[in-house]
């Protein structure tokens, strides 16, 4: 008989596969393969203490890392979190509340923040904050995976433009709003999602997703109108990305369709079902 006693090991703590910001400005990890959800507020605030003044609105990567991650709340809040030790590490006022975060981006030591009212900010470290105006309405920046200080905007009547932050005096691209209809008759714009093609240098391609059911492609060194254009749906774009070998695109909507485009040939080539809700973000695991 084997008088040895047995040891029982601690349980370990489950991988989290993905961060999920709520609408109280609770962040939730969520590991996959233990189907657990884990709540992390920041300091020693309370789940009771939660509420929609704190919405998170945007989340960005550290870039080209997984190390951190920062999220934009409601009240102008961003705040640095660090993934490994699961803590928020830091926090910076960059809006006085009446403004909401459209997105964020994070380039080595510049943090670049957009608002619905147009407002594109970059923060460099130990440095004066640079401003500039990207039109009224903004519905949607997003920043460049490869290119530094490169961010893309959009919005309702505010066309596609891409940024330069070390020259915010002019837009480096604008884009043209397409042809009049069959009816000859003006179509509106509505930018409500974005996402830049990889690898395709300071002069990108860029994915657009409007809101009246079209998805765009623009090839910025050919031509300010879209070299691509289709319906999808019936329903608003609300969310795009696009895999890391630049192939194929995903597009979510606000009724819970998504499908898979082959960004070569412009067609379908999957349709996605099962979700309860409309798509808010879609991520290509690389």
């Amino acid at each position: 008989e084997n008088d040895m006693a047995e040891v029982q090991s601690a349980p370990s703590t489950p991988v989290v596969n993905l961060w999920v910001g709520s609408s109280l400005g609770i962040l939730k990890g969520v590991s996959i393969s233990a189907r657990v959800c884990t709540n992390v507020l920041p300091g020693n605030m309370t789940l009771s203490e939660a509420d929609k003044s704190r919405e998170i609105c945007a989340m960005c990567w550290e870039h080209q890392s997984k190390d951190q991650l920062y999220v934009g709340l409601r009240n102008g809040l961003v705040q640095c979190f660090d993934c490994a030790r699961q803590v928020f590490t830091a926090q910076c006022e960059c809006t006085d509340g009446e403004e909401c975060f459209v997105g964020l981006g994070k380039h080595e030591n510049t943090l670049i923040t957009c608002t619905d009212r147009g407002s594109l900010c970059y923060w460099p470290q130990q440095e004066h904050k640079v401003e500039c105006c990207v039109g009224r309405q903004t519905s949607v920046m997003h920043a460049s995976p490869g290119e530094m200080l490169q961010v893309a905007t959009g919005g309702r009547e505010n066309c596609l433009k891409v940024w330069d932050g070390r020259n915010t005096t002019a837009p480096v691209f604008q884009a043209k709003n397409v042809r009049n209809d069959s009816l000859d008759l003006r179509v509106p714009v509505w930018v409500s999602s974005l996402a830049f093609v990889p690898n395709t240098g300071a002069q990108p391609t860029l994915v657009e997703g409007i809101a009246h059911h079209q998805v765009r492609l623009y090839d910025t060194r050919a031509q300010r109108r879209p070299v691509y254009s289709r319906d999808y749906g019936e329903a608003r774009i609300t969310a795009l990305c696009v895999s890391g070998d630049g192939r194929y695109f995903f597009a979510g909507t606000s009724v819970g369709t998504m499908a898979r485009f082959d960004l070569r040939k412009g067609g379908i080539v999957n349709h996605y079902k099962g979700f309860a809700g409309g798509v808010s973000s879609v991520v290509c695991h690389q």
